[in-house]
């Protein structure tokens, strides 16, 4: 079981206890696997620009994006808003169209379209994520590479 809780302004190690007591509490069975990026997770859906056209539906769209580098996303104070005013402005869209179009919906679709999350790989968030999904899958026993 995947549970996720973003840091705010708690350390990890706070979160992943309130994590863990809230599992033991509700009798959840380990392994569970702890998801705490460092502000929250839309900061982690900011790194393909591609994606983020597509996701909006305006693939060959020429609009500047404002998405930070790689390096900064985990340090955006308000990741979520970022990725919905990206999504909105790769959408193209004007007037009466605009007012309809649901960021939240589309960062839900961006999710899915987003093949290659390797460059998280070098954000300390994302590696603890894997090095815990590794480890609970070990503990069920599934061969890992």
């Amino acid at each position: 079981m995947f549970v996720h809780r973003d840091r705010d302004r708690a350390t990890v190690d706070e979160r992943e206890q309130e994590i863990l007591n809230a599992c033991e509490a509700s009798a959840i069975e380990p392994p569970v696997v702890v998801v705490i990026p460092v502000r929250m997770q839309e900061a982690w859906l900011l790194i393909d620009e591609a994606a983020i056209r597509r996701a909006a539906g305006k693939i060959t769209g020429r609009v500047q994006l404002d998405i930070p580098r790689l390096a900064d996303i985990e340090g955006i104070a308000n990741p979520k808003e970022t990725l919905h005013q990206a999504l909105r402005e790769a959408s193209e869209l004007r007037g009466r169209r605009a007012k309809r179009f649901s960021p939240r919906r589309k960062a839900h679709r961006l999710a899915e379209i987003i093949n290659d999350w390797s460059p998280l790989r070098q954000l300390p968030a994302f590696q603890k994520l894997e090095q815990d999904t590794l480890a609970s899958l070990e503990a069920l026993g599934a061969q890992t590479i």
